[in-house]
């Protein structure tokens, strides 16, 4: 299979998640910070951490969803997965974790301003371990499904 029909598969399968996850992204921020206010915390450092580390793990789901979509349509393949299939996907899943990062991080940008805490993530911070573990499971994905193509 080309990878232009496994990208095509994949997104298919993940795209319309990815817009559930967007969407109720902003609930869960939402509901953090009702949370903090109706115990007096809304403009305190806890609370932008408690959003942050929600936007960390938003970014973490999204990698999931994408990695899902390419393992399906891995799965529909035949045969060994060559070495050009899997750089190209990483590629792509780096970009659009990228991508989710900057879209989470702009979206949180709102309680940065208004609680000015003193440390904050970078979009790249909050995208490098996430997109670790996601690099890592593809690649035990890969290995165990190239090893039951060749047997």
């Amino acid at each position: 299979m080309q990878f232009a029909e496994i990208e095509r598969l994949a997104s298919n399968w993940f795209n319309p998640l990815l817009e559930e996850q967007r969407l109720a992204f902003r609930g869960a921020v939402q509901a953090i910070l009702g949370d903090a206010s109706s115990r007096g915390m809304a403009y305190s450092p806890p609370t932008y951490f408690a959003v942050e580390r929600r936007a960390q793990q938003e970014v973490e789901q999204r990698g999931r969803t994408m990695l899902d979509g390419y393992k399906r349509a891995l799965t529909a393949t035949s045969g060994a997965v060559s070495r050009e299939i899997v750089v190209r996907i990483k590629e792509k899943l780096n970009t659009a974790l990228v991508a989710e990062s900057e879209h989470v991080h702009s979206g949180i940008e709102y309680v940065r301003v208004a609680i000015k805490p003193a440390q904050t993530k970078t979009t790249a911070e909050l995208c490098a371990r996430p997109l670790q573990k996601l690099m890592a499971d593809f690649d035990l994905f890969v290995a165990q499904l190239n090893s039951s193509a060749n047997s």
